[in-house]
């Protein structure tokens, strides 16, 4: 059985776990992506197609735009070759266009659609227009598929779907490379963070509904009570972000935040996750979280909010914390409980988490599933 999957700027990591266990699983994959992906490690069994080519941001508009067509003539030259009829779609990058009109030319050629509903809804993008695009998405599609409960619910009751229509597939736990010669004194050393501090560390794309201000205030509150606390936030921030950030990164103060705003390489992310005790995800909206799953496979608690998929993935007290939406003082108190909680036995901690992420968010467990809806729409 062949699968087309296409990535469209979907999370790398993410994207390269999935077609590896897809491969592994006996699928032939068709694989289609850019040049980003020629510095991972790619299942040999996985057919890389780099239709994409460049993704160098700093090229001029008419650039973009040109790069942009040719990609879309090469899918398309492709598409109409392709004797296979599974297409899973990973991410829209152009809502209308990739949603509804590509997809709806991919069916037209005798294909079926299985998309991956990673977010029910952009975020900070929930206006009625959009909710409209979306329908269409979801209707268009033959089959979506959702990591957690949660969002298959909403997708039933809000889109009015068949719910037969819509797949639970759970979210993988990264495979990672990690590094024996980076250990947690080590990489304290190198970013000169004392053996004896309590770490917090935000990772990831920074944009608004990240909810930076949130923590922020929060650890000005935990400043008071712990002398070695610090904070490490790393992530490149999304451009349109990015004054209201200066803003206010203007007003820290404190010595004890560290902020790395770029693109971490694989050994940047080992090191600042293995300095780190807690990872917070203050969070003001998001159906589920990649991070997280990043954290439970360096075998580090998670502290988010009580919503969206989070209640689904979280076991309180055992694999991290949850906070209520927006309250500062429950953020606040919440990260001071898993200090008590996760920090007088980190090792037992961070062994339990692993283990429990192996055991219950497998890359193999989700192309099991994913094999047999690829089956069902091949028939």
């Amino acid at each position: 059985m062949v699968v087309t999957v296409i990535a469209n700027g979907f999370q790398e990591d993410y994207t390269v776990n999935l077609v590896n266990a897809l491969a592994e699983s006996g699928i032939e994959v068709d694989f289609i992506g850019s040049d980003i992906y020629l510095n991972y490690e790619i299942n040999k069994r996985v057919n890389f197609l780099n239709l994409r080519g460049s993704h160098i941001e700093s090229a001029s508009k008419l650039s973009k735009i040109k790069r942009i067509i040719r990609y879309y003539l090469r899918l398309l030259k492709y598409s109409k070759k392709a004797k296979h009829k599974v297409f899973h779609i990973q991410w829209l990058r152009f809502y209308y266009f990739e949603g509804v009109l590509f997809s709806t030319i991919l069916k037209l050629m005798g294909k079926r659609i299985v998309y991956t509903v990673h977010d029910v809804l952009p975020h900070s993008k929930e206006t009625p227009k959009m909710r409209k695009l979306f329908k269409k998405v979801y209707r268009v599609s033959n089959h979506l598929i959702a990591h957690t409960g949660y969002i298959k619910k909403r997708l039933v009751e809000e889109f009015h779907l068949n719910q037969d229509k819509i797949a639970v597939v759970k979210h993988g736990v990264y495979n990672l490379n990690l590094h024996d010669a980076i250990t947690k004194e080590n990489a304290r050393s190198e970013m000169k963070i004392s053996k004896d501090d309590i770490v917090l560390l935000f990772f990831g794309y920074i944009t608004e509904y990240k909810g930076l201000p949130l923590l922020f205030d929060a650890f000005k509150q935990l400043e008071r009570k712990h002398e070695n606390i610090k904070l490490l936030v790393a992530g490149k921030v999304s451009q349109e972000y990015k004054d209201t950030f200066d803003r206010l990164r203007a007003q820290i103060t404190s010595d004890n935040v560290q902020i790395t705003t770029k693109y971490l390489d694989d050994l940047e992310v080992e090191q600042h996750y293995k300095a780190s005790d807690i990872v917070v995800l203050p969070y003001l909206e998001a159906s589920q979280s990649g991070v997280m799953f990043i954290s439970y496979a360096y075998g580090k608690p998670v502290i988010a909010p009580n919503f969206g998929g989070f209640p689904y993935d979280i076991i309180p007290e055992k694999t991290g914390l949850l906070f209520e939406r927006q309250n500062t003082d429950d953020l606040t108190h919440q990260i001071n409980r898993a200090i008590d909680i996760f920090c007088k036995d980190s090792k037992e901690t961070s062994r339990y988490i692993t283990d429990y992420a192996t055991e219950n968010y497998s890359w193999e467990g989700s192309a099991k599933a994913l094999k047999l809806i690829y089956k069902h729409h091949n028939n």
